[in-house]
């Protein structure tokens, strides 16, 4: 299964509140909303479970230092 979020498109792709994301296993970050760069990657990785995937399409923490404790893909 899989959920949407987007802070600027709620009502038109029926997306889902961040607070409902729980036990994430893969994020697919695709754009780069200043939203999401200014809360951090560290927030985002609150929502997973243990070693989640995370793929930065859009390169929004690009300068982030490599975790051991998960995958970062980043286009």
């Amino acid at each position: 299964s899989y959920r949407v979020h987007d802070p600027f498109m709620q009502k038109e792709m029926n997306c889902q509140p961040l607070e409902d994301f729980n036990d994430i296993d893969i994020a697919v970050f695709l754009v780069k909303h200043q939203v999401y760069v200014d809360l951090g990657l560290e927030c985002f990785l609150t929502h997973c479970r243990k070693n989640p995937i995370i793929m930065d399409v859009g390169g929004l923490f690009k300068d982030i230092k490599k975790l051991s404790d998960l995958t970062y893909w980043q286009l």
